[in-house]
């Protein structure tokens, strides 16, 4: 975020933390009216890993990388801002993956037995199906960029011997015509599902998807 150094009475700084703290709230409601992402000694980014940082859960380290990307976007530029909000989002999806399918059904993306990294963050089997799930962060609210997507796609699901892969994201699915074009790119007797997954509204959508490849 830019920050402009002048002398007006009210300050320009203040003006859009104000403006960017009243927007948060209007947005994601009164769960984190209490969040201070403003302090008059650190910039708007450094509180906002700071916050990140010393939070308790990913569940509210997710919360402060939602609103921050929400009122300012360009603060996920910055490369740790960006990983931390990564990795707690992912955490907390999967965390409502495994309370819905349990543990023996959810494997995490790193597999012992094959001594390698995966291509997709969890591995859901059941009676011989495999489904893959990729977890992706952005602006929720913006659309997806479909060649994140597509990205996706082409990387996990094409090479690997999976049945299905479930992409869930918190961002807008694009328009119709884009999906379509990427539904040509999915190897045939393959699935793939976009699940759009903010809170835990969209919690019964994610088990139906699943449900639907597994």
């Amino acid at each position: 975020m830019a920050v402009f150094i002048t002398q007006v009475e009210a300050g320009p700084v203040a003006l859009i933390t104000v403006g960017a703290v009243l927007l948060i709230i209007g947005i994601m409601g009164r769960r984190i009216t209490s969040m201070s992402l403003v302090d008059g000694g650190m910039t708007f980014e450094e509180r906002v890993e700071q916050r990140m940082s010393q939070a308790d859960t990913s569940e509210q380290a997710y919360e402060v990388a939602t609103a921050a990307t929400t009122v300012a976007p360009e603060v996920q530029k910055n490369e740790r801002i960006s990983l931390m909000s990564h990795a707690a989002y992912e955490e907390v999806v999967a965390d409502r993956v495994r309370s819905i399918f349990g543990t023996s059904v959810v494997e995490p993306r790193y597999d012992l037995r094959r001594g390698s990294s995966r291509r997709y963050d969890l591995l859901l089997t059941r009676e011989g199906k495999r489904v893959g799930v990729e977890i992706l962060f952005g602006d929720p609210s913006r659309s997806v960029d479909i060649s994140r997507v597509r990205d996706r796609v082409q990387y996990a699901l094409i090479p690997e011997d999976l049945d299905a892969l479930i992409i869930v994201c918190n961002q807008r699915e694009p328009s119709r015509p884009a999906f379509e074009r990427l539904d040509a790119l999915v190897p045939e007797g393959k699935g793939f599902r976009y699940v759009r997954w903010a809170d835990d509204a969209d919690t019964p959508a994610l088990r139906q998807a699943v449900e639907e490849q597994l």
